[in-house]
């Protein structure tokens, strides 16, 4: 059995294929891995996109969705 990325590694490296997406669409891509985990809420995965947006690793357009940053990346790929 393979173990599980950590959580917000999983969740900015979902963003690696720079696509946008909403609070929802990243919960739903990674809804089959993280199901189970007790923490996987609605109102932590939006705490966790904010915190990868604070430290620079996402942005967030107007309308609410989170895309990776030019640096974000880079910081993710060395993380992989």
């Amino acid at each position: 059995m393979q173990d599980k990325a950590p959580f917000k590694l999983a969740l900015a490296a979902l963003f690696m294929d720079n696509e946008a997406r909403d609070p929802a669409a990243a919960m739903d891509a990674l809804h089959e891995e993280y199901a189970h985990a007790r923490f996987f809420t609605r109102e932590f995965v939006a705490y966790q996109l904010h915190s990868l947006k604070a430290v620079g690793i996402l942005q967030v357009d107007e309308n609410g969705r989170y895309s990776i940053t030019r640096s974000g990346a880079e910081r993710v790929r060395g993380s992989l």
